[in-house]
């Protein structure tokens, strides 16, 4: 990213969450954990352009960690992997609670352990200021859902929930009795074993029904929900979204060709590669719908 568009995107987190910081009435309260000086001194550059969030200290090894944890209870932690004498996870093995980790590391190839621990968000440096602000968007769902809450749940325990039936988290709650239409630009935050998504709705390009559950395709991904096809197809916007046969629900907007099939069906073939057969039915509709 050139020195240009990087200033450009900056600006443009910081005006958002000067909005945004406008109608809260409470600041993200951030602990930046790492042994490296310079590390931490840009990490609280990035972090200062955000107006809803607090830095309310620093840390450069895990005691000192350890104490400032304690003792600030910070809302979110941004913590370096690799330091002296004990690392990240030996650090996090003598919580009794975890808050909401952030990994900060040069490497990756820590990924996979990493999200073992239920961390939030995992930043590779030098951080991205554009990942940086996709990581802040999460803390703020997280802190979001924690207050509503009244923090009933601690946020290890919400973080290592399994996603249930009432609920799945993002800028749109899945909840039972909910009917609002999921709009192109909502947000999803779901857990599918041990990993975590935001989905945002316009990405999704599949959903396929397996049984009472649905599997949500959306980029070179997917994930299993539990909701059934008939659910997702009252909350998705039917704008976007058509139902094309008894087992799939697809992206109008991600459909890269179709093909005439046998007995009146339709061959449609999605961006992401995957080909659905359009029921006889249901291709009527669709012409019907399209003005084909």
């Amino acid at each position: 990213m050139n020195s240009s568009s990087d200033t450009g995107l900056l600006l443009k987190a910081e005006r958002y969450n000067q909005r945004l910081f406008s109608t809260s009435q409470t600041k993200i309260r951030a602990l930046v954990v790492d042994d490296e000086r310079l590390a931490r001194v840009e990490l609280k550059r990035l972090l200062s352009k955000y107006a809803d969030v607090e830095i309310v200290g620093e840390a450069e090894d895990a005691d000192e960690a350890l104490h400032s944890i304690a003792t600030l209870q910070p809302d979110v932690v941004f913590l370096d992997i690799q330091m002296p004498e004990k690392d990240a996870f030996s650090m996090l093995a003598e919580l009794e609670t975890e808050p909401p980790v952030i990994f900060t590391t040069a490497f990756d190839a820590f990924a996979l352990k990493a999200y073992a621990f239920n961390v939030l968000d995992y930043l590779v440096k030098p951080i991205d200021p554009e990942r940086l602000e996709r990581t802040m968007m999460k803390v703020r769902d997280l802190k979001r859902i924690l207050d509503e809450k009244s923090k009933s749940v601690t946020a290890q325990e919400f973080l290592s929930d399994t996603l249930t039936e009432e609920e799945s988290f993002g800028e749109e709650t899945l909840e039972a009795s909910d009917t609002q239409k999921l709009g192109e630009g909502s947000r999803l935050f779901v857990k599918d074993g041990e990993r975590y998504y935001f989905i945002t709705v316009s990405d999704i390009r599949v959903v396929e029904s397996e049984g009472n559950y649905s599997r949500v395709y959306f980029g070179k991904q997917s994930v299993l929900l539990p909701r059934s096809l008939s659910y997702l197809e009252e909350r998705l916007d039917r704008q976007m979204f058509f139902r094309a046969s008894r087992k799939h629900i697809i992206n109008l907007n991600a459909i890269a060709d179709i093909e005439s099939w046998y007995q009146g069906s339709l061959m449609v073939k999605m961006v992401c590669g995957m080909g659905i057969e359009m029921s006889r039915r249901q291709a009527l509709r669709f012409k019907d719908l399209m003005m084909i």
